[in-house]
C-alpha cells in the first residue's frame, strides 16, 4: 500500500503543481491583453476620441481576452465595460445597436460590483450609463448614492457630480436642489486639483455656467481660468 499511496501523492502534487503553472500563464496572458486595452483607454481619454473602428476593436479584442482568461477580476470587468462604452458613445450605430452596448456595459459593472463592492467609480459608472440610457429611476439614484458614500474625495466622482449637476439646472431644477450642496462641494474640489481642473472648465463650458461657477467659487483662491471669470 505504501508505494500506491507514493505515487497516488506524487500524481496529486504533480496536477496541483500543472494547475498552479496553468493558472500563472492565464494570470499573465490576461496581464497584458488588460494593460493593451488599458493603453487604448488612456490615449482616448487624452485626445477624447477612439481613432478608429480598427483601434477600437483591437482594444475590445484585448479586454474580452483578459476578462476570458480571469473573469473573477473586478478590473477586468470594469476595463471591457470602459471600451464598449467608448464604442457606444463614438462609433456610428443605430440606437437599438447603441443601448444594446450600453446594457452590456452596465452587466460588466455589476459583475465588478459584485466582485468589488466598495469600488466607488465603479458605482458612478454605472450611474452615469443609467443616465445615458436615460434611466433616472430610483437604482440610478441609488448607484448615485454609493458613489457619493464611497468616493467623497474621488477624482472621477467629483467630475460626474459636477456634469449631472449641470444637466439637472437645465432639466429638471427641483432635483438640483436636492443635490445642489453636494454638487457645488465637488466642483470646488474638481477646479482645486490640477488632476481635474481642465476637465472640469470643459464640462463648465459645454454647459455654459460659467455664470453660475463665479457665483458660487471663490475663484481668486481656486486659481480659475480667467477664460471663466473675467
Amino acid at each position: 500500500m505504501r508505494p500506491l499511496r507514493k505515487h497516488v501523492l506524487v500524481f496529486i502534487v504533480s496536477l496541483v503543481v500543472i494547475f498552479l503553472a496553468t493558472q500563472a500563464v492565464y494570470s499573465s496572458l490576461a496581464s497584458l491583453h488588460y494593460h493593451s486595452a488599458r493603453a487604448y483607454l488612456l490615449e482616448w481619454t487624452q485626445t477624447r476620441s477612439v481613432g478608429s473602428e480598427e483601434d477600437y476593436n483591437d482594444a475590445l479584442n484585448s479586454a474580452e481576452r483578459a476578462l476570458t482568461l480571469q473573469p473573477d477580476l473586478a478590473l477586468y470587468n470594469d476595463t471591457l465595460s470602459e471600451v464598449i462604452q467608448w464604442g457606444a458613445y463614438s462609433l456610428s450605430l443605430t440606437e437599438t445597436e447603441r443601448e444594446a452596448r450600453l446594457r452590456r456595459a452596465l452587466a460588466l459593472t455589476m459583475n465588478s460590483l459584485a466582485l468589488r463592492p466598495s469600488w466607488a467609480v465603479s458605482w458612478m459608472n454605472a450611474a452615469y450609463i443609467k443616465w445615458q440610457l436615460n434611466e433616472l429611476d430610483d437604482e440610478f439614484y441609488g448607484f448615485l448614492e454609493r458613489s457619493n458614500q464611497l468616493g467623497r474625495n474621488s477624482h472621477e466622482v467629483n467630475l460626474f457630480y459636477v456634469e449631472f449637476g449641470f444637466f439637472l439646472i437645465d432639466s429638471d431644477i427641483d432635483v438640483y436642489l436636492a443635490h445642489r450642496l453636494e454638487v457645488e462641494r465637488r466642483l470646488k474640489l474638481a477646479l482645486e486639483s490640477r488632476l481635474t481642473r481642465g476637465r472640469a472648465y470643459e464640462i463648465i463650458e459645454r454647459y455654459k455656467k460659467e455664470n453660475l461657477v463665479c457665483s458660487i467659487v471663490n475663484t481668486k483662491a481656486l486659481g480659475v481660468d480667467r477664460r471663466l471669470c473675467g
